[in-house]
């Protein structure tokens, strides 16, 4: 199949745009022909032309933008794509109108954040796309309940490439400051409130054994460090910023902490932990139940409770063994499931659905 990847709305380097990377690679490599059309100067384009993808450098700014309207028509007039699929909103309208006027022959979308829509723009997209990919059961569900058919639906789940440390363990515990036979716990993602990170401070004070340790950047940065200090915490947390080596990072803690006080698609730090053998300690909440099974690979505790966070932890650290056992179960469970193989496997199964 020749596939064009819309992502000419993405800008940043977070899970849709790994997704698109990794959408692009196991497509590639199952030897289907990709095009895919992402912002110049972007982390997205650098590192697809890094891999020698065939990138149409289109930007999207705003809602309906004309420019990038006309040369989609265009793009779609000189090649002739048997799928287009989209991955955010404003590419939605954009790309989706001009590939109804082109006729384009199977046209998707895949909904990457469990939020529901106002009836009415579920009914534009409808007649715009023939097929909506949501990431997860969690995200199908609030779909639902926006008035798309289960017709037009098919959950295609995310996959990752197995991240590999190029450091031991304890080198890089050392290097952060980790005292021997600490156990840590790390967050990895944008530093904004609906991630949780205050849920994971906070439980500090009921898991006094835990050391927290804090990575991203985001507006919430401040004002989570002044709260550290206000629970008389901050001898606990430590706030690591942004780093490009997570695969040291994370392979370095005892759990992944995932604390979302919003409803989580199918979030890649909890693919990237259970695949470098990390349990994860997880709100119950979207598609984090879907990835994180009690005492199979990891921990939930009920959504925006400190307190049921602390128990988590507690009980995360109290059994190195049990530990170890969810390790492996994890690694397994995304070896067999959620590597970028089975993730384009899924995707072709959804466009052959839709008509490809």
């Amino acid at each position: 199949m020749k596939v064009l990847q819309v992502a000419s709305s993405l800008s940043d380097w977070g899970g849709i745009e790994r997704y698109v990377l990794y959408l692009s690679r196991g497509l590639t490599e199952r030897g289907h022909d990709v095009t895919v059309a992402a912002p110049a100067n972007t982390p997205l384009e650098k590192h697809l032309r890094a891999e020698g993808k065939t990138v149409e450098t289109i930007s999207v700014v705003k809602k309906f933008d004309f420019d990038a309207f006309r040369r989609y028509l265009a793009l779609f007039r000189g090649q002739k794509f048997d799928v287009v699929h989209g991955h955010f909103s404003p590419d939605f309208v954009v790309a989706g109108v001009a590939a109804r006027l082109r006729r384009v022959p199977v046209s998707v979308m895949t909904r990457h954040v469990a939020l529901p829509w106002a009836k009415a723009k579920a009914n534009v997209y409808l007649k715009l796309w023939k097929g909506i990919i949501p990431v997860s059961n969690a995200v199908k569900q609030k779909l639902s309940d926006s008035g798309v058919p289960e017709s037009r639906m098919c959950v295609a789940k995310a996959g990752t490439p197995r991240l590999i440390a190029t450091k031991g363990r304890e080198e890089m515990r050392a290097e952060l400051g980790l005292r021997v036979g600490s156990f840590a716990a790390g967050s990895f993602s944008r530093l904004v409130k609906e991630k949780g990170i205050d849920i994971f401070l906070r439980s500090i004070p009921w898991a006094p054994d835990v050391q927290a340790v804090i990575y991203g950047e985001g507006p919430a940065g401040e004002e989570l460090a002044q709260l550290s200090s206000f629970l008389k915490v901050a001898n606990q947390v430590s706030f690591m910023g942004r780093v490009t080596d997570i695969a040291n990072h994370m392979s370095a803690m005892d759990v992944v902490v995932i604390p979302s006080v919003w409803d989580e698609a199918f979030p890649y730090a909890a693919l990237e932990a259970l695949s470098l053998g990390v349990p994860v300690v997880a709100s119950e909440i979207g598609g984090l139940p879907e990835i994180v099974v009690p005492n199979e690979n990891g921990f939930l505790f009920t959504k925006g409770s400190p307190q049921d966070l602390g128990r988590a932890l507690n009980d995360a650290r109290s059994d190195d063994d049990r530990r170890a056992r969810l390790a492996k179960n994890g690694k397994a469970l995304q070896e067999a499931e959620y590597t970028v193989e089975k993730m384009a496997e899924r995707i072709e199964g959804a466009y052959r659905q839709f008509g490809a």
